[in-house]
């Protein structure tokens, strides 16, 4: 089976993590794919919340809930994405949050953490990378500056070795 590294960024908040940003990275063909979400329709924010989403966007510079960024797919349409790259690949993330976010959707799905298999630890910066959002945002908050390394590693380790 093929292997595709998985990044995610977006908000975690008390009740779910509320995806913003993801990348993809396809080893075989050398090919990425980088997505925005709009918010979801239907969130209550409560008043910690409301904190957390101002710290990410204040503190780490990450894409706020209510923050609209041209060209953001619909909210559920991260799902037909995840589920269509399960039926072909063995999914490669980081962290647990990620992982645990990836399971709901795909729970059939061969996902691998990849902390879980080697010493992974992102940097405390990372460069910032032309993701598309207008005015940029701080690239440990970005999930293709995160992809970007992430690959690095995987080729290091060798960890996207199709099997």
């Amino acid at each position: 089976m093929k292997s595709a590294i998985v990044s995610l960024s977006g908000v975690n908040l008390s009740h779910s993590f509320i995806l913003r940003e993801m990348s993809i990275y396809y080893p075989n063909d050398d090919s990425y794919r980088h997505y925005f979400f709009s918010r979801p329709a239907a969130l209550n924010l409560t008043e910690s919340d409301k904190r957390t989403d101002r710290y990410t966007r204040s503190v780490l510079g990450g894409i706020g809930i209510n923050e609209v960024i041209p060209g953001s797919l619909p909210y559920p349409s991260h799902r037909r994405l995840l589920i269509d790259l399960a039926a072909s690949y063995r999914i490669l993330c980081v962290g647990h949050v990620a992982e645990k976010f990836l399971e709901k959707i795909v729970p059939y799905a061969n996902i691998l953490d990849v902390q879980k298999v080697s010493a992974f630890k992102f940097p405390k910066t990372l460069p910032n990378t032309a993701c598309g959002k207008v005015g940029g945002h701080q690239g440990r908050t970005c999930s293709l500056a995160k992809l970007h390394y992430m690959k690095w590693h995987c080729e290091l380790n060798n960890l996207y070795v199709d099997f």
